[in-house]
């Protein structure tokens, strides 16, 4: 795993190159090593679910991670969702209902867009985090969960405290452990990488010429992308579907990105497809050596199942 971070193109199931996301690998592992809470900061499309995912696998935490977009929830349904509820709490509440803490008893609860969250919810998580405990709506006994709190914001929450918008303890609960992802135009040199790997995952099974025109190419690489990974991923799936390509920002968008087009590169995918199974078996194999050929562990730091870890040695001839 250490080599992946110093050598490969990618880590979990990020991906770059950069000396920024470098230093994001990093903050990933040393935050996977500890229990307190993690706050990551980044722009919309970054990828913050990815990296509080792979945080939650390499913690090898054995209880479920419990994703939270905490600005889709109606004001009046969040407590409820928060700390679930017991038949008859109120009317409709037909049976009891496990909220988010309940669920990530033993796991983490990643509460996306925390700055999003009342003011009165913040009082009643910060307790929750403090005493380890809950009541569910219309109960009068306490629950216990021990649950793991990774938040994400791509907002300034020191400027939500100062605006009353967040209390100034919970602040400091949820802002311990911080990890600052860059946007995409602040690491145009992980653009092609991130090229590759999407359209490894979108090219399999498909019978449609592989690989990307160089002029269509380079001007991916030229534009700045302002919906980030997010943004490039929802390109290339487009391309590798529909077969067009087009750029969300026609005022920044290169023109004529197709023009003097060569023709795909029918190799791309194949040398992509050899690069990504060596890398993968480099991966497998550390890994299996750090848990002394346990698999279930192996599986645990490599952050992926154990069916898929059996899958992938059988496919890279690995017993």
């Amino acid at each position: 795993l250490r080599s992946s971070i110093e050598d490969l193109s990618g880590f979990g199931g990020l991906v770059g190159v950069s000396k920024a996301m470098q230093k994001v690998y990093q903050l990933v592992k040393m935050a996977a090593a500890s229990d307190s809470g993690v706050i990551i900061y980044g722009e919309t499309g970054t990828g913050k679910n990815l990296v509080a995912k792979t945080i939650h696998d390499l913690s090898g935490r054995k209880g479920r991670y419990v994703p939270v977009n905490c600005g889709a929830i109606p004001e009046q349904l969040m407590e409820s969702e928060f700390f679930g509820y017991v038949r008859g709490a109120f009317s409709g509440a037909a049976t009891d209902h496990k909220g988010y803490l309940a669920s990530a008893d033993g796991g983490t609860l990643f509460l996306d867009e925390i700055g999003e969250l009342s003011l009165h919810l913040q009082v009643k998580l910060l307790w929750a985090l403090e005493s380890r405990l809950f009541t569910p709506l219309g109960s009068n006994t306490p629950r216990g969960s021990e649950f793991r709190i990774i938040a994400a914001t791509n907002r300034n929450l020191k400027d939500l405290v100062n605006e009353k918008k967040m209390r100034l303890d919970f602040f400091y609960r949820v802002q311990v452990l911080p990890i600052h992802l860059p946007p995409l135009r602040e690491r145009p040199e992980d653009i092609n990488p991130l090229i590759d790997s999407f359209l490894v995952r979108y090219s399999q099974g498909r019978e449609i010429p592989l690989g990307l025109p160089k002029a269509l190419r380079s001007a991916m690489n030229r534009y700045h992308w302002p919906g980030n990974v997010r943004e490039l991923q929802h390109f290339i799936e487009r391309y590798i579907t529909f077969g067009d390509a087009v750029f969300s920002d026609p005022i920044t968008a290169p023109a004529h990105a197709l023009d003097s087009d060569p023709g795909p590169d029918g190799e791309t995918i194949r040398r992509m497809t050899d690069a990504r199974g060596q890398m993968e078996r480099k991966m497998i194999l550390e890994a299996l050596d750090q848990c002394r050929w346990n698999r279930a562990g192996a599986a645990r730091l490599l952050g992926i199942s154990l069916r898929t870890l059996y899958r992938k040695m059988s496919r890279l001839g690995l017993k």
